[in-house]
């Protein structure tokens, strides 16, 4: 079972990818670092609201999970049809691109601003989520990558497989948004407790 789960082509494609998250992480860290000194304290005085807000628990969380299925939901059902097209891998390939964009420039963004406290906190705000969406973007990112844009060409079997997976991969998004709404804030008000 696990050799049909994982064999070469599945390592060679999630190299594939991880080259593209590090080489947008590599262009977010880069970036920020050089667009930081002309920034203003706009985004201080946000992060600093939202953090506390969160830590006096005054975020609604009904509402917060509204905004987190629409704004996270879409992308990943956009992801997920575009296995469909033939610009699927183009897709896939900027969707880690962006994610690693976004992501190390987050990461350098808080090392300016806040030193290695600002680091604890992004990583206590989206450690527990983006563990599941990092599965299931990779999960389905590796699929469209295997089928190379030929999944309505080619058998049933091929589609069938890659409805399973996007659904298990939306199954596995869903708890992400569910650990976000629920769970961060929770989680990111002890860490603030401890910072």
């Amino acid at each position: 079972m696990v050799k049909k789960i994982w064999n070469k082509e599945v390592g060679k494609v999630i190299g594939i990818l991880l080259v593209y998250f590090f080489a947008g992480a590599a262009a977010g860290v880069l970036f920020s670092n050089l667009a930081y000194p002309f920034s203003g304290n706009e985004g201080q005085m946000m992060g600093a609201y939202l953090a506390e807000s969160i830590k006096k628990q005054q975020v609604s969380s009904g509402e917060y999970l509204r905004y987190i299925i629409w704004h996270r939901g879409i992308r990943f059902i956009f992801l997920l049809l575009s296995g469909l097209m033939s610009v699927g891998r183009i897709i896939a390939a900027c969707s880690f691109l962006g994610v690693g964009f976004v992501t190390g420039a987050a990461f350098s963004i808080s090392l300016l601003q806040y030193g290695f406290k600002g680091m604890w906190v992004l990583l206590g705000a989206g450690v527990l989520q983006n563990i599941c969406f990092t599965v299931s973007m990779v999960l389905v990112a590796a699929k469209i990558y295997m089928g190379n844009g030929t999944l309505l060409k080619n058998t049933d079997k091929k589609l069938q497989e890659y409805m399973v997976t996007g659904i298990i991969a939306a199954i596995i998004y869903g708890i992400g948004i569910l650990l976000e709404a629920y769970a961060a804030p929770v989680f990111l008000s002890w860490i603030l407790s401890l910072c």
